[in-house]
């Protein structure tokens, strides 16, 4: 967690011996997650929360270290709770120039 895809999949390639690259696991790894992130549920109870926070006056936000398009993906099912973020400009990504790895 936090870890570039690269850096990640080469831990990943390199702790199981799994007979790949890590390129090629980085592919059908992105492949497989592509198809499994628009179909993902929130977590039980994250909408409640969130709607309850923004009615009690909490000030919110999502930080992720997702790329660009994984983030897409995540949210794209997601436009009612993503849109309260969204509303405040309250959506941090590694994508947005001046933010960096933190650890």
């Amino acid at each position: 967690m936090g870890k570039k895809a690269s850096e990640s999949c080469q831990i990943f390639v390199d702790e199981t011996g799994i007979p790949m690259t890590p390129e090629a696991f980085r592919t059908e790894r992105e492949e497989g997650l592509a198809k499994l992130f628009p179909t993902c549920d929130l977590m039980p109870g994250a909408e409640r929360l969130v709607r309850h926070l923004k009615a009690s006056g909490v000030l919110i936000a999502v930080a992720t270290s997702s790329n660009r398009d994984s983030f897409d993906l995540k949210v794209t099912t997601k436009h009612k709770v993503i849109q309260i973020f969204r509303s405040h400009r309250n959506i941090y990504v590694n994508f947005i120039p001046g933010v960096f790895q933190a650890l």
